[in-house]
């Protein structure tokens, strides 16, 4: 047996049946955004988008949840999810994410070139703010990443809540 695969009008891939007999549907909105999603397995999932295309919303048959928030730029801001998971982002004047952090306490922050290449990369994790990893990069005049010069991690180690250890490795 062949796949079989059907389009709507714009183009959307609408249905689909695999050569194991396994099917899929879709459906889409007015601006071609996926609303629907239905599997022979009986897996549904919806989303809902607002007036500028970005998804705001999005759940499934199993009980998962997620909903997004954008910024005037149709960046992404925020996120939840139904286990009440967060995350928020900040962009530069470049819409280029420059920080974020979530709600397990994790905090990432970005510096950019003058050409809006990533050149720097920092990482706290969750528990006490040590950092974790730092990233900087290298990159030739065409804008291709040639290098990255520095990696350092801290961890602290922990047992029953309490520090036992610390663990550096740098300038790999």
């Amino acid at each position: 047996m062949n796949e079989i695969k059907e389009f709507d009008e714009n183009g959307n891939l609408i249905y689909f049946k695999s050569s194991f007999g396994n099917e899929q549907w879709w459906k889409y909105s007015k601006n071609n955004k996926q609303v629907y999603y239905k599997s022979s397995y009986g897996n549904e999932e919806w989303s809902e988008y607002d007036k500028n295309n970005n998804k705001i919303h999005w759940k499934s048959n199993s009980g998962q949840e997620e909903w997004y928030k954008y910024n005037k730029n149709n960046k992404q801001i925020y996120y939840k999810n139904i286990d009440g998971h967060e995350k928020w982002m900040e962009y530069n004047e470049d819409n280029k994410v420059i920080y974020n952090k979530d709600s397990d306490g994790n905090k990432y922050w970005y510096n950019y070139d003058k050409n809006n290449n990533r050149i720097h990369y920092k990482h706290y994790n969750k528990r006490d703010e040590s950092l974790c990893f730092e990233y900087y990069y290298k990159w030739n005049e065409d804008g291709k990443r040639i290098d990255i010069t520095k990696q350092k991690f801290k961890q602290m180690l922990y047992f029953n809540n309490k520090r036992i250890n610390r663990f550096e490795l740098m300038d790999i």
